[in-house]
């Protein structure tokens, strides 16, 4: 599914932020500015303290530990542990995800004639577990195995298998 934000539009910038603010409290630029810059501190020091920053109607910022891992690298091929870290994360509330979700959904088509009420017809709004599969990440489609006969490759041309020379990564 294509990413129905992206589109032809810009992104939202912060000067965006600050016109609107602007527009919307009629204040100057700078002031305006001022007001936003207030607001993002608040939040980077509250998470700074190790607290969640809750705003209903727009979700929770917070951090998370991630443990350390083993990690290989890429360029070497030396295995070596990852140390573990805090990240930050930003959880969308339920309001807001279902408000976005009713409006980027196609509005549906409706028949001439009038249809009994079900109880299924009823609840136009989604499911809360429709919706988590709605914004659950989609999986990219595991690449086909080559075939043995190599129909569908050039003449001449060498399987997909690891460059010449090169070795696979080693067993833990």
């Amino acid at each position: 599914m294509a990413n129905v934000l992206k589109g032809d539009r810009p992104p939202l910038t912060r000067a965006d932020i600050i016109q609107t603010i602007r527009a919307r409290l009629s204040l100057s630029a700078r002031e305006a500015g001022r007001v936003l810059e207030a607001v993002l501190d608040c939040i980077v020091e509250t998470m700074e303290d190790g607290r969640q920053v809750t705003i209903p109607g727009l979700g929770r910022f917070g951090m998370r530990d991630t443990p350390s891992r083993p990690g290989r690298n890429p360029k070497t091929g030396v295995y070596a542990e990852v140390p573990g870290r805090r990240k930050p994360y930003f959880s969308v509330s339920r309001v807001f995800r279902e408000r976005l979700l009713r409006s980027l959904s196609p509005p549906t088509a409706t028949s001439d004639t009038p249809r009994e009420a079900s109880p299924s017809a009823e609840a136009s709004e989604p499911s809360p577990s429709a919706l988590s599969a709605a914004l659950a990440p989609v999986e990219a489609p595991s690449p086909k195995p080559p075939e043995a006969s190599g129909a569908g490759r050039p003449p001449g041309s060498r399987s997909s298998g690891p460059p010449k020379g090169r070795k696979g990564p080693e067993p833990l």
